[in-house]
């Protein structure tokens, strides 16, 4: 097992945030600087599809609701609304405090997103995306790596997405 995934079901507890059954989350460590972001974020994505008939073929594509290309294009774009500041910023080893406040921002705006469709609040808790904004606190590495995270997100959603013109 890879130990960096949970391969754990998660089972629903807490009803005030359900989780279909079946599905996985990613137990994603920012700490980790040989994290294969690409293959965690291909399972994320994989496990997030519907139900498929055949379920070791890659589909063609697949429908992921109400979690569209344009959602994902609006999180990625105020994630490299961030990454550009951070890139800016001096050689500091440690992120400033107003990319800190935007961070938090972005996390309030996440939780808004996930509230109001459903999807999204799956998607972010499928990815563990939400919970790795916790992580960075004001390390710029674990910054870094959460962005290349989330960039492989994006990239598979519109890889697997069967309507890519919305």
């Amino acid at each position: 097992m890879n130990k960096f995934v949970n391969r754990k079901v998660e089972k629903t507890t807490n009803e005030s945030q359900p989780q279909k059954q079946g599905k996985w989350n990613i137990d994603l460590d920012l700490s980790r600087d040989k994290l294969d972001f690409t293959k965690l974020a291909e399972k994320c994505m994989w496990d997030y599809m519907p139900k498929r008939k055949d379920e070791k073929k890659r589909p063609k594509s697949c429908d992921y609701g109400d979690l569209t290309v344009t959602q994902m294009r609006n999180m990625w774009g105020r994630v490299t609304a961030i990454y550009n500041q951070v890139r800016l910023q001096p050689s500091a080893d440690n992120l400033s405090g107003e990319i800190q406040q935007q961070l938090r921002a972005f996390k309030i705006r996440l939780v808004y997103e996930s509230a109001r469709t459903p999807d999204v609040g799956e998607f972010c808790q499928t990815s563990s995306v939400l919970s790795a904004l916790d992580q960075i606190g004001e390390d710029k590495d674990k910054f870094f790596r959460y962005v290349r995270y989330f960039e492989a997100l994006v990239a598979y959603h519109y890889y697997y997405t069967k309507n890519r013109k919305d």
